[in-house]
């Protein structure tokens, strides 16, 4: 009976998707140079991904996504001579777009603990939040998770405010990129969003340089003392310089405005008043011409609060999707096969105004459902459950959200 629901779920959502696809993707897609790009899909069933295909234009790829209707649909970000060669070596790589991805996924947010849940898939135990390297139960050493996910407001826009960190604070200001015409991002239809640079220098750029540049935001590797800070340093750093020695500054003050005395604790010496320490320090540093000093503590103690404070608020992209020349990103016009919500591309001046839960929804109608468990969430204007095992009417685009969730079947 289980297995009879979820091949029913499978086609309902698989005709859902094939519905979109006949009426709305040539105009969602927008994906440049398709004749030259790599696709890959993953389908309902058999569950099986396919990857080195190729077309020759959007009639031709919307031909077998209408026909196949994968589950996940995706594109690469380089240009190929051979773009359906069986391997990376036969395709012959012309240049790739740069692709910096941020998923809230890996961003430890607050309100993880309220909607999302994981279990130790060897002994059973249960938590909320983001799951932990290793099982807390005694006697498991697991690093295998069950996790269930869910998109929240909060998530989302803590997202979207980490992509505009990294748009006007790493490739404006320090890369000299136009937020308008150098780049777009695309919604990747769950909990994140992509930077796209297609600015044709960037597409030249080999992996070596690209890991340079993500780590370069990431705050990978810094050494406070290349960037002039040191206790001996007649021109220490201040919160009004440019680069990465005012970045770390504003991000020591932000750290110690936001942090609670148990974490400063664990980096300040126990000698000091955190209270006083915390009034002092944000005083100090946001003067033109800090001293950086402060009774009890010394150089080291400062090093470790400028890298906590990097580690916390320097950017969170997922390095391997920038580095790796090859890969495949999900294609803009496609819908996510987890929630049933459309991948969608904007320019930098829409991406203020996007809202996921409206914006990237493509479903119409209502129809009825049995539920569950899910946590409360919104589409549209309207919020709905928690729910626990109930049968109830939803909008369409709530409906499949929860189908795909794989929470809730067809009645």
């Amino acid at each position: 009976m289980v297995i009879e629901k979820s091949i029913n779920r499978q086609k309902f959502l698989a005709e859902k998707f094939r519905t979109f696809y006949v009426s709305k993707f040539k105009k969602e897609c927008n994906l440049s140079d398709i004749e030259y790009r790599e696709f890959g899909f993953f389908y309902w069933e058999p569950s099986k991904f396919v990857r080195h295909l190729r077309f020759i234009n959007i009639e031709n790829l919307a031909k077998h996504i209408i026909s196949k209707v994968p589950k996940h649909i995706y594109s690469s970000a380089a240009r190929y001579e051979v773009p359906n060669a069986p391997n990376m070596k036969l395709k012959s790589l012309i240049d790739c777009e740069l692709i910096f991805d941020l998923d809230v996924d890996h961003i430890p947010t607050p309100c993880k603990k309220d909607h999302d849940k994981w279990v130790c898939k060897q002994c059973g135990t249960t938590g909320t939040g983001m799951a932990p390297k290793t099982c807390p139960a005694k006697k498991c050493e697991s690093h295998s998770f069950e996790e269930m996910s869910w998109e929240c407001e909060k998530c989302m826009e803590i997202a979207k405010s980490e992509i505009f960190s990294i748009i006007e604070e790493f490739l404006s200001n320090d890369f000299g990129l136009n937020p308008k015409t150098d780049l777009f991002i695309v919604f990747s239809g769950r909990r994140g969003y992509h930077i796209h640079i297609e600015n044709e220098i960037y597409r030249k750029l080999d992996s070596n340089a690209r890991r340079e540049i993500v780590d370069y935001i990431m705050g990978k590797g810094l050494v406070p003392s290349y960037h002039g800070f040191s206790l001996k340093s007649g021109n220490k750093p201040n919160k009004f310089e440019t680069g990465w020695r005012g970045r770390m500054t504003r991000f020591v003050i932000k750290f110690l405005k936001e942090s609670s005395p148990n974490e400063l604790l664990k980096i300040l010496t126990r000698r000091v008043n955190i209270i006083n320490v915390k009034k002092d320090l944000v005083a100090q540093l946001n003067s033109r011409n800090p001293s950086w000093s402060y009774p009890n503590i010394g150089e080291q103690t400062w090093v470790n609060l400028i890298n906590a404070a990097i580690e916390k608020y320097g950017a969170k992209v997922d390095q391997p999707v920038t580095i790796d020349l090859h890969r495949l990103i999900r294609l803009p016009g496609s819908l996510h096969g987890k929630t049933g919500f459309l991948v969608k591309k904007m320019s930098y001046n829409e991406l203020e105004k996007f809202d996921p839960f409206s914006h990237a929804q493509v479903f119409e109608g209502s129809i009825r459902i049995h539920v569950h468990t899910a946590p409360q969430f919104r589409i549209g204007n309207e919020n709905f459950g928690p729910f626990k095992d109930q049968k109830i009417e939803l909008p369409m685009s709530a409906a499949i959200y929860l189908l795909c969730k794989g929470v809730a079947n067809l009645l």
